[in-house]
């Protein structure tokens, strides 16, 4: 039920041989200062040179934050992540003057360093979306003045994430039976698909009620990211800290724009759904506690996890037997942590660093939510897998455009696949409302948080201040 990160390092010793390392090779990074339009080989060196560090040191801090994410109260694995958050900023500060230097070489010299470098081939996207961001690069030291305030660009949510998932303790509140439970994020969610309404209040409200005793430290995290957000994008020549963030996948705003048109256009949709739910509920008003419990009476759902990795192996099995056989290994190969535990990051994610494997983090209650949680997060790590395997390092990302595609994908087969084995009337209904809801929270609220981050970048930009 834990992950094995040994597949990354097989101990914290060699972590730190690897940090030692490329430490190492970013001070070797400053012999090719100057010296980049020297010769089409010097060119390849530094390109392969810079491309061999960062996939090294993408695995360093990796290894660290997950180690942290196991439990952010560990000052271990809090240093080793603080070590591996300076090492990036020391390794960008000394090749800060790699993309300016680049930037300035003649268009004909980098054409004839292709044709008598075969091997740099390799890097011309990679090298030409530099030339198309141009407009946005600094000087040689104002790049390295950027690099170096990394840490304290990063410090808003550093801190955020130390109070969320460290510091904060929810109080106990009653369950079903009337039994003292400690709230904790894994179990509210339980609470709030109770079908008894107090119980579901008393956890709204304990939870967001103690966030509610932080809210001017939380305020004054959201204004300082917002404000570090609008730095950066005005120090890069950009109009708008929007346009900055969407440059690097090359979208235009207008795609931003529209997505928030269409979602309003179909508002009138989401609020007849939320007027079949109260109905369906029998309440007058509906709350924020009765988005979450389902609708239909006389199903409830429990799913342990040996179940859930059996039924999202059987959904996905349209993806074809190699994709299986994968995403077999990777729930049985030490991919997955699964069980919430005290201090660790709330939520899911997958992520990994290169060549592999990919990892998932969750917080597992046996929920039908979960189960597809499940789904959504091997969707990421399968898309990784098999960009790790398929391309070179410098291109085996993936945009964040494109990432949800594989993700939501695996919970429409999973959705599928359970409508399919079943003629019950009442779990079809239910499984419906779980596809309702999906649409609920995957479009229209990430569209909600979107416009939501607009506007309060808007404000700032404007010169406003964010209160809590």
């Amino acid at each position: 039920m834990k992950w094995q990160l040994e597949q990354l390092y097989a101990s914290d010793n060699a972590w730190e041989a690897e940090f030692s390392a490329v430490k190492e090779m970013g001070a070797r990074m400053a012999k090719f200062q100057g010296r980049l339009a020297e010769s089409a080989d010097t060119f390849y060196q530094a390109m392969v040179l810079q491309d061999s560090i960062r996939e090294k040191l993408a695995r360093v801090f990796t290894y660290a934050k997950m180690r942290k994410d196991e439990d952010n109260a560990n000052s271990h694995y809090q240093i080793l992540t603080d070590r591996a958050q300076a090492l990036i900023v020391e390794i960008s500060s000394a090749g800060s003057y790699l993309t300016p230097e680049l930037l300035n070489i003649p268009e004909e010299t980098l054409a004839r360093f292709f044709t008598e470098e075969p091997k740099l081939e390799l890097y011309r996207h990679f090298i030409m979306e530099l030339v198309r961001r141009k407009a946005h690069t600094l000087s040689a030291n104002e790049e390295r003045i950027m690099a170096m305030s990394g840490e304290v660009t990063g410090a808003p949510q550093n801190i955020f994430t130390m109070i969320n998932n460290a510091d904060l303790k929810f109080p106990s509140i009653k369950d079903e039976d009337g039994n003292e439970v400690e709230l904790t994020k894994g179990r509210y969610i339980q609470f709030v698909e109770s079908r008894d309404r107090r119980v579901r209040r008393d956890a709204f409200e304990t939870l967001y009620g103690t966030y509610n005793k932080q809210r001017n430290t939380l305020a004054t995290c959201l204004m300082s990211s917002v404000k570090k957000d609008v730095f950066t994008s005005r120090a890069r020549h950009y109009a708008t800290s929007r346009a900055y963030f969407l440059d690097e996948n090359n979208i235009p705003e207008a795609v931003y724009d529209r997505l928030i048109e269409a979602v309003h256009d179909h508002n009138p949709l989401m609020h007849r759904y939320v007027r079949l739910r109260k109905e369906a509920l029998g309440y007058d008003d509906l709350h924020m506690y009765d988005i979450y419990t389902p609708i239909i009476k006389g199903v409830d759902i429990k799913v342990p996890f040996r179940e859930a990795k059996e039924t999202v192996a059987a959904g996905l099995a349209p993806l074809g037997q190699d994709y299986v056989k994968v995403l077999r290994e990777g729930m049985e190969g030490g991919w997955i942590d699964v069980l919430e535990n005290q201090g660790k990051t709330s939520g899911a994610y997958s992520w990994g660093a290169y060549p592999g494997p990919p990892f998932v983090l969750l917080n597992y209650n046996e929920s039908l939510d979960n189960m597809f949680t499940l789904a959504h997060e091997m969707g990421h790590s399968l898309h990784t897998w098999h960009s790790f395997k398929h391309q070179p390092h410098v291109y085996s990302g993936y945009s964040i455009f494109l990432a949800e595609v594989a993700s939501t994908l695996n919970e429409c087969l999973l959705l599928d696949h359970l409508l399919k084995k079943t003629t019950d009337k009442a779990m079809r209904l239910f499984l419906l409302n779980h596809y309702l809801e999906q649409f609920r929270g995957t479009v229209f609220r990430q569209t909600m948080f979107a416009e939501f981050e607009k506007i309060v970048h808007d404000k700032v930009e404007a010169g406003e201040a964010l209160g809590a």
